[in-house]
């Protein structure tokens, strides 16, 4: 079996995801989703992130037991002895090409080249098991038939205040570059609004061709939003794996997908996020000024 240590947030699991479903699929095994970073006294099960990736059709299965006590199990007969291989450094690794069966990945694998040759399994992965039976997602849905759909994504939350030194990269400026760019491209752009924070988006977001989407199932289903966002023709990202996942996701035809000249404001994992995480055929917009506040 392939396992894999969950981190981070759920755009950093479909990643994990990914390499460990490729791998999985190439050695001819299964996929173990260990979710023993998310397990606590509150939430002994990891509830939390299986109700989140239970939305997605993925092929796997979880275990909450912690690596060591893992390897405690594999040196006594117990369990199927895993190579443990860490991803070397931010991008992509290409020792992760000479890998076998029997291995736990720990990383985040925020590349598509650890997939490519699998896109259309892992599209079939990530499709929804079942959308909620909403009205307002339904007639959200069918506002975004048609070539001219924009999604825009804007994080703040964490990007304002304990991520802001590193993540911080969106600015007004890039929105306004981004849209602008849209509008020269795309005939009829209609724009729709994704974020964490939609009343600051209504305040910020108001020309007549500018929608802020709130479903209210989204609290419930913290994939959806990322679904809805690809079910646009044309995508304005944030430096977010939630917003790469729903541009990627669409991967409609004549795709325009708007992504920031930078990752992260350090310089060094900008330029490796740039040269791996981001496909080379999406568009670069300049950041100049300061992240929004509050």
């Amino acid at each position: 079996m392939v396992e894999v240590l969950l981190n981070g947030r759920l755009g950093n699991w479909l990643f994990q995801y990914a390499a460990a479903r490729t791998l999985a699929l190439k050695t001819g095994t299964g996929v173990v989703l260990n979710l023993s970073r998310y397990v606590s006294w509150r939430d002994p099960r990891g509830s939390a992130v299986v109700t989140a990736l239970r939305f997605f059709k993925l092929d796997a299965a979880y275990t909450r037991l912690g690596a060591d006590a893992g390897r405690t199990l594999e040196k006594v007969g117990l369990r199927e002895r895993r190579k443990d291989f860490a991803e070397a450094a931010w991008g992509y690794d290409p020792r992760f090409e000479a890998l076998g069966a029997a291995t736990r990945l720990e990383g985040y694998f925020q590349s598509p080249k650890y997939w490519q040759g699998f896109d259309a399994v892992l599209r079939s992965d990530l499709a929804p098991r079942r959308l909620p039976d909403d009205p307002v997602l339904t007639r959200t849905l069918a506002a975004f038939t048609g070539p001219a759909a924009v999604s825009v994504h804007v994080r703040r939350g964490d990007y304002l205040t304990t991520e802001r030194a590193l993540h911080g990269v969106c600015t007004p400026d890039y929105y306004a570059r981004a849209i602008r760019e849209m509008r020269s491209r795309v005939i009829g752009a209609r724009f729709f609004v994704f974020s964490d924070d939609t009343a600051w988006c209504r305040g910020h977001f108001t020309d007549p061709d500018m929608t802020v989407v709130d479903v209210p199932a989204s609290a419930r289903e913290p994939a959806l939003d990322l679904y809805l966002m690809s079910r646009c023709a044309h995508h304005v990202i944030s430096n977010s794996t939630y917003s790469w996942w729903g541009a990627w996701l669409a991967a409609s035809a004549g795709a325009i997908v708007c992504t920031p000249e930078r990752w992260f404001n350090d310089e060094h994992m900008s330029a490796r996020a740039m040269r791996d995480t981001v496909p080379a055929q999406w568009l670069r917009i300049p950041c100049e000024g300061q992240p929004p506040g509050a």
